[in-house]
């Protein structure tokens, strides 16, 4: 498919565009920059310790979830870590809710 709409340029004649990005989720987007950070916390508060885990370790299955499904739909995220949270033996989370626990603390951010 080809273009062919001319946009006047204040600064003069430009190269024609050979790659445009579409970033429909905010990965790339500096609006949304630390966005892993927040939403690991979020899980972190919710997720039930096991003994002889340490911190490292419960990290590196947050970032399992948080970073593997990075470009899924946060719901889908929250839908595994609520999963993750009832084999561990804790309670039943809602993922919406998770979900609205989440955009608050990044819509703070």
């Amino acid at each position: 498919m080809t273009c062919n709409r001319r946009h006047p340029s204040p600064t003069g004649p430009r190269a024609p565009a050979r790659l445009v990005v579409f970033d429909f989720d905010g990965t790339l987007s500096w609006l949304r920059h630390g966005w892993p950070r927040i939403m690991t916390a979020v899980m972190r508060a919710h997720l039930p310790a096991r003994a002889g885990e340490d911190e490292a370790a419960s990290d590196a299955l947050l970032a399992g979830i948080v970073l593997g499904m990075n470009g899924h739909p946060t719901i889908l995220q929250m839908t595994r870590f609520a999963a993750l949270v009832q084999e561990r033996g804790g309670p039943v989370l809602a993922p919406e809710a998770l979900r609205a626990e989440y955009q608050a603390h990044l819509d703070t951010a």
